[in-house]
């Protein structure tokens, strides 16, 4: 399959690489090459095979939001803060 260099400009421009004229020759073949490949996998009989809805059998395990919700003493930890002002912690600025 022959590639004609307006789609390579357009693969390039969608990468946003900028390819001299003799990237442009070369990558072409290599692109032609690619295609030929993913067109094979059109001609694979894949009636019987199940589709997945994901690569493995894993699933998300969620720990609880228990130490979340857990109390603590506001003035014993603003006593550990270098530096407090109506109740919060002073920090640094870091945007003028």
């Amino acid at each position: 399959m022959a590639i004609r260099k307006e789609e390579i400009e357009h693969l390039a421009k969608l990468a946003r690489l900028g390819l001299s004229e003799s990237e442009k020759a070369k990558i072409a073949p290599d692109l032609a090459s690619i295609l030929e490949f993913v067109g094979n996998l059109s001609k694979v009989d894949t009636h019987a095979v199940e589709p997945l809805s994901g690569g493995t059998d894993l699933f998300n395990v969620f720990r609880s939001d228990g130490a979340a919700l857990q109390k603590h003493d506001r003035k014993a930890l603003l006593k550990e803060a270098p530096e407090t002002k109506a109740h919060y912690c002073k920090v640094p600025r870091v945007l003028e």
